[in-house]
């Protein structure tokens, strides 16, 4: 008996794969695109008092990080001195 002809008129797995692969790439590039269209936008919509605050914001956090690493500095530097 010969053997039966194998008829396939599907993809192959990986390009099933390949192709799956693809979306979720551009998918993911989509939805970073969007997330940064979207903060633009609404940095274009913000007032100047509003931007005001935001940046007043990020300046006491950035004083609050340097602060607490100056502190961690000292902290480890009295460590060390009484050491010796």
């Amino acid at each position: 008996m010969p053997p039966k002809k194998r008829v396939y008129f599907g993809k192959s797995s990986v390009e099933i794969e390949k192709k799956t692969k693809i979306s979720e790439t551009e998918e993911t590039n989509r939805r970073k695109r969007t997330d940064a269209e979207g903060m633009a936008a609404r940095r274009q919509r913000e007032t100047f008092k509003e931007s005001q605050v935001r940046l007043q914001a990020n300046a006491e956090n950035m004083a609050v990080r340097r602060q607490r690493e100056t502190s961690e500095e000292v902290t480890i530097c009295n460590r060390s001195c009484n050491r010796q």
